[in-house]
């Protein structure tokens, strides 16, 4: 196998893998975040933190990803009293159509790329 090759399959593989991120839809996500330290001050910078990267992550992501957000909650516990942890749930679909069409896309790629 040589680089070129190689090269071909990784430029094939990337095109792949954004249609595929474009198929992807993630609807219903629900992220619940209990955030507690030993006391109040440091539950509080805790709660910022928490509150900046869940922030970053969720407009990082939607820039690759179709998501739809129904509840994204993070909870300052100064006083101890939640007892659950972190939680996460949502729902993956995709359309067939579109899965088949970016695998037949690939394969052109690798053809034309003379790899296959």
């Amino acid at each position: 196998m040589t680089f070129e090759k190689v090269q071909g399959i990784l430029s094939a593989a990337g095109a792949f893998m954004r249609r595929v991120f474009r198929a992807l839809h993630f609807t219903g996500i629900v992220f619940i975040l209990p955030i507690h330290r030993d006391d109040a001050a440091q539950t509080a910078v805790a709660y910022g933190r928490a509150q900046a990267w869940v922030g970053g992550a969720a407009a990082a992501l939607q820039n690759f990803f179709n998501l739809s957000f129904r509840q994204v909650r993070i909870l300052a516990d100064f006083t101890g009293e939640i007892t659950a942890g972190p939680y996460f749930s949502c729902k993956i679909g995709a359309s067939p159509i579109i899965m088949i069409t970016a695998a037949l896309y690939a394969l052109v790629q690798l053809k034309n790329e003379h790899v296959l």
